[in-house]
């Protein structure tokens, strides 16, 4: 089942438009720990994904070791809505051992990424970044 396809338009342009979400886990003791990440939504798929950096994995190992996980989007700075509704998600997450540099699926994710930090464009056109990073 497709949750996402029966969201309300209102609920659904928050998923897709604000630019960060807090991501909480629960760490080795239950305690919660929250992040700000820049999540992508794929609405066909029924998907809200997070990535995370190979050098900082906590988010992903915390989801391997209890998958229950909370969204919460409560900044609209940036995001072009006028009075959004605030948008908590909670479920089940499941992190891949897997590590991936790159997803064909995940292809589309980097445009939105751009279009949402502008500045990070720098870090892909400057060659001692790409040097270091790649």
């Amino acid at each position: 089942m497709n949750l996402l396809k029966e969201l309300p338009p209102p609920v659904l342009a928050v998923l897709r438009e604000f630019r960060t979400c807090e991501f909480s886990t629960l760490d080795k003791s239950g305690t919660p720990v929250t992040w700000p990440v820049s999540p992508w939504i794929d609405v066909e798929r029924g998907q809200l994904m997070i990535t995370t950096s190979i050098a900082l994995p906590e988010k992903a190992y915390n989801v391997r070791r209890n998958g229950r996980v909370a969204l919460s989007f409560s900044e609209p700075k940036a995001s072009r809505l006028t009075n959004p509704p605030i948008v908590v998600v909670q479920g089940d997450a499941v992190a891949s051992k897997q590590i991936y540099t790159w997803s064909d699926e995940l292809a589309e994710l980097w445009p939105i990424l751009y279009w949402r930090q502008p500045a990070s464009v720098m870090y892909g056109s400057n060659w001692l970044a790409r040097k270091l990073f790649d």
